[in-house]
């Protein structure tokens, strides 16, 4: 009538019924770490991860927070059909192959995207399960440190306290994920992806913070701090099983998405900064100018500000109409042509192409060069132009 389930070798048993129905159970197979269960009128069943139920008596004996050892996981990219998925509220459609699969959407407090399935079978989250015990709910915020085999801190993830509830609540921000920290069991699933990039300051419609790229097949470490203890786990990413590309594929792919994913983001941190500056200037332009004797200040903060933009430009083009008219009066402007890259680069398992180099050397090549023209115009005429305020007792621009 069911699956049961002892921790001392047989003498007690206790009910592993879980999410399967009351049905004759005519055998059972452990595969690669999975409990199948083949079931009488009820096809099979399935208990992804026995690890886990391995961990159970040993761990939770010790008291306090537990986390277990994640098992090996198959380093698997998003699929097509996965990265075309249009969630909406309610009740959608996912098509796969010419099969049709109904499901609904939730979005939780922690910004984890949910996917019920409702007339489909529902596969194992992609990217590291990583299950943790909390005995009582800690009293501050926890966090999740992914590092590599080195020790070099990959991301870091914390659970939501008081001041980043209202935050989001005030300024929801969807592309930054939070762990949960509750009592008793807690799971969280690592995309395998380093953090996204930097937000640009501003509104501009077409604007997408770059996902990080996805790491290499190899050993990583987790340390999960909860109220002053670190508990530490490693774990293993192997290469997709279906994939025929070398270790060397791989690295080159992750170091040239590496590569667009920093420039990316040292590009929206410069358009960050000329923004600021910007703002700074048209202030004192107007404030200045109120002033007879400023007047030559004023003149030359306007002037500044407008060298500002036409760098800016060059890098982003600001306050685009929304949608596809924007960019077809307007042209794509090498950061947004740049955020296309990794879509390309990325696309499977195998090394970049040599278009793939070219296009993003002769981006790099523009993005950089406005990026030094920026840095130029700070250490000079912005710079000349703060000793002119100094000397006035005014506040400096930066």
């Amino acid at each position: 009538t069911g699956v049961y389930v002892s921790f001392d070798d047989g003498a007690n048993w206790q009910p592993f019924q879980l999410n399967l129905p009351v049905t004759p159970i005519h055998d059972l197979l452990v595969k690669n770490g999975d409990l199948i269960a083949a079931t009488h009128g009820r096809s099979f069943w399935i208990l992804d991860d026995l690890t886990r139920v391995h961990q159970l008596p040993n761990n939770l004996d010790k008291g306090g927070a537990t986390l277990l050892k994640p098992r090996d996981s198959q380093r698997l990219l998003e699929s097509i059909d996965a990265r075309r998925l249009v969630d909406q509220p309610g009740k959608t459609y996912q098509s796969s192959t010419g099969i049709m699969a109904a499901y609904t959407r939730t979005v939780t407090a922690e910004n984890v995207i949910e996917r019920k399935f409702l007339d489909s079978g529902e596969n194992l989250p992609r990217g590291v399960l990583i299950s943790y015990f909390l005995r009582e709910e800690p009293q501050g915020k926890i966090t999740l440190k992914v590092s590599d085999a080195n020790g070099a801190q990959l991301c870091e993830f914390s659970s939501l306290d008081d001041a980043e509830r209202q935050k989001q609540k005030e300024k929801p921000d969807r592309s930054i994920v939070y762990i949960t920290a509750k009592a008793g069991w807690n799971r969280f699933v690592w995309d395998m992806r380093l953090p996204t990039s930097p937000a640009i300051d501003g509104k501009d419609p077409q604007f997408e913070r770059m996902p990080g790229p996805t790491v290499t097949p190899g050993e990583y470490q987790l340390r999960l701090h909860v109220e002053g203890e670190v508990l530490i786990q490693s774990f293993v990413l192997i290469k997709d099983a279906s994939s025929s590309a070398s270790d060397d594929d791989l690295q080159k792919q992750f170091d040239l998405l590496t590569e667009i994913y920093r420039l990316y983001s040292d590009a929206t941190e410069t358009v960050n900064s000329m923004r600021r500056q910007r703002e700074q200037l048209k202030n004192l332009a107007e404030r200045l100018a109120r002033n007879d004797d400023h007047e030559s200040l004023a003149s030359e903060a306007t002037k500044l500000r407008e060298q500002l933009l036409e760098i800016e430009k060059g890098i982003f083009i600001p306050d685009l109409r929304e949608g596809w008219a924007g960019r077809l009066n307007q042209g794509t402007d090498p950061l947004r042509r740049l955020s296309a890259l990794p879509s390309v680069v990325g696309l499977g398992e195998f090394p970049p192409t040599e278009q793939a180099y070219a296009v993003y050397e002769k981006l790099a090549g523009i993005i950089k060069g406005r990026m030094r023209q920026f840095e130029e115009l700070s250490a000079t005429e912005i710079a000349a132009y703060n000793r002119q305020l100094t000397e006035q007792g005014i506040g400096l621009v930066g």
